[in-house]
């Protein structure tokens, strides 16, 4: 871009990089002071949701094999690493993940299950991290370019 951004945000994008650290570095400087980056990244917390992951690698011709899965600590380490500060790390989608990844039929039992979870998520993702994160399938990271 022409000027610094204030604000990147990607959903799904690192986990199928080959080099996060360098990625991070060059979004890293393509941000203005106090600029942020939030990543929205699968994660391998709950066994059941990385097993479910690793059969649709192989059943799914239209789910990316080269996809891994990144630990909170992993994305703190690597925005660390790129020079990020004020990392913070949020569990994300408990219920309503799949509905995101997957066409269910009939469309409209999965139209009404979709808005069903999505209005369940938010209030699950109020209980505190360390439980939440046992279960979502997801985790958000956030960093900070620092001002100076």
């Amino acid at each position: 871009p022409p000027k610094p951004i204030n604000v990147i945000l990607m959903i799904g994008v690192l986990h199928h990089l080959y080099d996060i650290d360098a990625t991070l570095k060059h979004l890293y400087d393509m941000l203005a002071p106090g600029g942020v980056l939030i990543a929205n990244e699968p994660h391998p917390k709950n066994p059941l949701i990385s097993m479910a992951r690793a059969v649709r690698k192989k059943i799914d011709n239209n789910y990316s094999a080269d996809q891994q899965e990144l630990t909170g600590d992993e994305l703190v380490e690597h925005y660390t690493t790129a020079g990020f500060q004020d990392i913070d790390i949020i569990p994300q989608g408990v219920f309503s993940t799949p509905f995101a990844e997957v066409i269910l039929k009939p469309d409209f039992v999965s139209n009404l299950a979709s808005q069903a979870v999505c209005a369940i998520d938010p209030v699950v993702e109020k209980l505190p991290s360390w439980m939440v994160g046992a279960v979502s399938w997801n985790v958000i990271a956030i960093g900070r370019k620092p001002n100076s």
